[in-house]
């Protein structure tokens, strides 16, 4: 055989695999990245909509106590939530959903 073939293909295949390698990591850096801009993403949306909301507690309503239910993991209080609308004064209710997880969705 010839010598000059054999440490041509050994320096090749060491070549594609670093590449390879490489190629995998940039693409584990992405992914988390991009989750990482997901969940931020996600997060702000709902500060934005708990900051509206909680900052109209009572507001419009002519009640000294807005509040209707108040619980550890449940909180129900009337407010005008939106002044675009024509509802008025509407219950706001705000809770956490101790239920099982879901592991499974009807999208495919």
């Amino acid at each position: 055989m010839n010598v000059g073939i054999v440490t041509t293909f050994l320096v090749g295949g060491i070549f594609l695999i670093s590449i390879l390698s490489f190629n995998q990591q940039v693409l584990l850096t992405t992914q988390e990245l991009t989750l990482n801009s997901i969940n931020q993403n996600n997060i702000n949306d709902i500060v934005t909509v708990m900051t509206n909301d909680f900052n109209r507690i009572g507001f419009n309503t002519g009640s000294s106590d807005p509040f209707s239910r108040i619980d550890d993991d449940d909180i129900i209080f009337q407010s005008d939530a939106h002044d675009t609308d024509n509802f008025g004064v509407t219950n706001v209710r705000w809770y956490l959903d101790t239920s099982d997880p879901v592991t499974t969705t009807s999208n495919p």
